[in-house]
């Protein structure tokens, strides 16, 4: 595979046992036990549809806008499917999870909606009113 396409987080994992990703958080995203197929991210250029319709009928494209589309691509296929000329550079997926109780902490509304009167801001109505004009 070319390294420089890849990043290290793909990498890592590509390179890294089954068995040893199952036990962390974040190398087995994207991978799919039961297929095992990896689903990876990819920049491109060009016709990359028609170059894996060609020579890997296996691996699944959806495309998305401006250049990227997300593959399912077997296992066995990764590092040759992203040595492709056309995908400039390819990521796994990483998990989402937000930070939220670090952030009601840091705002301290922790505090203000504890006990059993606490205000959590049901039926409120916020609106943002933007002039456009930087002031």
């Amino acid at each position: 595979m070319e390294d420089q396409k890849a990043e290290n987080l793909l990498n890592l994992a590509l390179d890294t046992p089954e068995s040893e990703r199952a036990r962390t958080k974040d190398l087995n995203v994207g991978y799919n036990a039961a297929q095992r197929t990896w689903e990876i991210i990819v920049k491109y250029a060009g016709d990359l549809r028609e170059a894996l319709e060609e020579s890997f009928p296996d691996v699944k494209m959806r495309g998305l806008l401006n250049g990227f589309a997300i593959l399912i691509v077997p296992e066995n296929q990764v590092n040759e499917v992203i040595a492709l000329p056309w995908i400039q550079y390819a990521e796994k997926p990483k998990r989402l999870f937000f930070e939220v109780n670090q952030a009601k902490s840091a705002s301290c509304l922790t505090q203000v909606q504890s006990g059993p009167k606490g205000l959590t801001g049901r039926g409120v109505l916020v609106a943002v009113i933007d002039s456009g004009d930087g002031v």
